[in-house]
This record gives C-alpha cells, structure tokens and sequence, in this order.
C-alpha cells in the first residue's frame, strides 16, 4: 500500500461519513497530516497527488489516485441492494483491508489476505453500508419488513453495539467480565447523562423553532423565510403545506433553501430543487437567466444555496 502523507477532507460542517473515514485512514496512515478545506484549488493539487487521500470533497472519484467523492454530477455508483455509496463506502472498498490489517498488526496477530478481506467484508455488509444508507436517507430500507411500530430505535441498536464489544470471549477467561463491565460502564454513563441532557435541549429548541416557524415571513402559501438559526427540522412536520423553507439565520452570510420531505421522505412538492436543471453544474447555471447569485445546487435537490433572496426566490419558483 502506498504511502499517504496528508488524509483531505472538506471545512465546515461535518457528517458522520467523512469523519469515520478519516478517522479510519487516520489509523491506517498515522502521520499523515489531516486538513480540512474546500478550496478548489489546493483540492485540485491534492486530487492529483498520489499522496494524498481525498474524502467527500474535491469532485472526483479515482481510487488509483485514492480521490473518494461523491458529489459530483455523474455519481451514481451503488450496490445490489440500491444503497448509494457515501464517500465511508467508496474509502472502504479500497482501504477496508488494510485497516483490518491495522488493527491486527497493532496486536502482533497473523492472518492472511484473504482472511483480512473477509473481515473487510463483513464489517461493509453491516456497519459501513448502514453509514452509507444514512448519508443518502435510505436507512429505512433496513427496516422495510417491518411494521412502522416495530422499526428499530438506531441509537439502542449503537448503544448495544458498543455494549457488546466490550463483552469478552469465553476464549479469554471468565475473569475479564468484571475489568470489561466497569470499563464500558465508565463509557456508558456519561453517554447516558448527555442523552438526557440532548432531550431536554430538544425540547427547548423544539419550542423555540415551533415559535420562529410560526411567526416566519410567508411567500405565498408554501414558503417560509427564518432569519434566525434554530433546529426547524424538529417540528417542520407540525407545518405539512409547506413545502419550501429559506434559511437566512446561519453563518455563512448566505440564503440556504431547503426543498422539505414528508415522513415517508418523500419531497413535499413531488420532485425537490430544480428537477429540469440539476444535471447542470453549478457554473453552467449560473449562466442562466436569474441564477447569476446562485452559490450551489444539490444533484438529489434537497438543498440550494444564494447570496440573495430575490435569486432563492426564484429557484423556489422555477421548482414549483
């Protein structure tokens, strides 16, 4: 395996893809330096770089050259059961191996190639395809046999997970339960405590968004403008005719639209942002008539980006 001295990665907001990439490239590469950035043009000095590993930013997927993106327009890579891959899946196809190989140097163990495959395998089948399905909204296809009441809670099904790593192998003695216990015991407590401190923070941001929501500037009968950064998600089922949220409340200085989903996840208006021209990239329509202060467009058209309302307005309406 090649040497990789800098791991890439995109600035700002994070999700739970990219950040268990890097920290498994990270454990594979050690000394490689990790950045986080989104300017294009060190991103096209780092995709052309050998040593460098490059996730969910940059534009490119070329595992040759270890470039591992999703976003760009023409990305439509997926496996047999429909789940699009996310920049973990992408990186993992290529690197599973040799994190396994990692883990198992790291404790003086021998197992051959084959075997280190295998073990990739098996962890892409649960744990890395469940990341990918989340990142693209298709966790439900886990649960599609099952009746809406019965779907599991994902965070009970983690909490166990990590329960259940710490539980030793009788191979290892009956003596380690009690070492085991009170170390994943010290784990769990804290997370425990800020579970309930996350659904007391819930549900004050949950009235506060529920307000903002109510009293938000209305264009026409099925857009919303906020100003004021809140967790809209929370209750934006409480509000099912709109269909279009304009978020100027963050911290990017520019206006954000968001095309909203139903609880089936579907889009509320039947196709999202742009459905004629979200195979254009972002350059090319900003060539067109009224998208000049166009920032961005999401290829799945749940989300867009402007520097002006009058041009988010407008997407709104070419979206109708």
């Amino acid at each position: 395996m090649k040497e990789i001295k800098k791991i890439i990665t995109h600035s700002k907001n994070f999700h739970t893809d990219e950040v268990v990439a890097v920290a498994l490239a990270s454990i594979c590469f050690p000394r490689a330096e990790i950045i986080r950035t989104r300017n294009e043009k060190d991103l096209q000095i780092y995709n052309e770089d050998s040593s460098c590993l490059v996730i969910d930013v940059g534009c490119n997927y070329n595992p040759q050259l270890s470039n591992f993106d999703t976003h760009q327009t023409g990305f439509s890579k997926a496996r047999e059961n429909k789940i699009k891959f996310a920049s973990i899946g992408i990186f993992w196809e290529v690197y599973g191996s040799e994190v396994i190989k990692t883990i198992v140097q790291e404790r003086n163990l021998r197992m051959s190639q084959q075997e280190l495959g295998e073990i990739a395998d098996i962890l892409d089948g649960g744990f890395i395809v469940s990341l990918d399905a989340a990142d693209s909204f298709q966790i439900e296809n886990f649960f599609v046999p099952l009746r809406v009441e019965e779907r599991l809670d994902i965070w009970s099904v983690t909490l166990f997970s990590i329960i259940n790593d710490f539980r030793p192998l009788y191979i290892l003695g009956e003596e380690h339960f009690d070492e085991k216990f009170h170390e994943v015991l010290q784990i769990v407590k804290p997370i425990l405590r800020r579970k309930m401190i996350k659904y007391v923070d819930t549900y004050l941001a949950r009235g506060e968004a529920r307000k903002v929501l109510q009293e938000a500037e209305r264009y026409g009968e099925k857009t919303l403008l906020i100003s004021k950064r809140i967790q809209w998600s929370l209750v934006v089922e409480e509000f099912p005719e709109i269909e279009f949220l304009i978020d100027f409340g963050n911290s990017e200085g520019v206006y954000s639209i968001t095309a909203l989903r139903d609880t089936t996840g579907n889009f509320r208006n039947g196709h999202g942002l742009l459905p004629s021209k979200r195979h254009l990239e972002d350059i090319e329509l900003q060539q067109e008539d009224g998208f000049k202060n166009l920032c961005f467009v999401h290829k799945d058209g749940f989300m867009a980006k402007t520097l002006d309302l009058a041009t988010a307005l407008f997407v709104v309406q070419e979206s109708i």
